[in-house]
């Protein structure tokens, strides 16, 4: 039972990559079924289509706000790496504020494409488009969440190394 609730523990931990890895078996499950209901049967399911597809935003969106948490997404810094170091920290503290700026406005973006979809629905399941605009909402506040407290430890360790 112990091991069952530190699996619980860890997936809420890793809510975004939890939710991507749902998202990503419904992308294969509606995929499956819809090559499957052809070949077999053939007609095609054309639901499975559109589900896979709204499904695999929610893959790409919060797979990119898991990748942020781990610093895992792709920089190129051979330019920064050649700098002093006092230049190459002001540079990567420079960045960080860019996206400090970014980040919020890319938010508020997506909540008003969210807010606008609301009526608007998928053309098969009828599906309100909030839905998979939320993949945006929920991607954007986590990388921004997780970037305010990448800078907070940046700070901390600042100031440890300063005093």
């Amino acid at each position: 039972m112990t091991r069952l609730f530190r699996l619980v523990g860890q997936a809420l931990c890793n809510w975004e990559l939890t939710l991507a890895a749902i998202a990503l078996l419904v992308v294969i499950a509606s995929v499956s079924f819809g090559v499957v209901s052809r070949y077999v049967t053939q007609t095609s399911a054309t639901w499975a289509v559109e589900l896979a597809s709204l499904s695999f935003t929610w893959v790409v969106f919060l797979g990119a706000a898991a990748a942020f948490r781990r610093n895992m997404h792709v920089s190129v810094d051979l330019v920064v790496r050649l700098l002093p170091k006092r230049w190459s920290a002001a540079v990567s503290w420079a960045m960080d504020l860019l996206l400090l700026v970014f980040l919020p406005y890319a938010l508020y973006l997506a909540i008003s494409i969210a807010i606008d979809s609301i009526d608007r629905p998928s053309p098969v399941l009828r599906i309100s488009f909030l839905y998979v605009y939320g993949a945006v909402v929920l991607s954007f506040a986590s990388i921004f969440v997780h970037h305010v407290i990448h800078m907070a430890r940046r700070v901390a360790g600042a100031r440890e190394q300063a005093g």
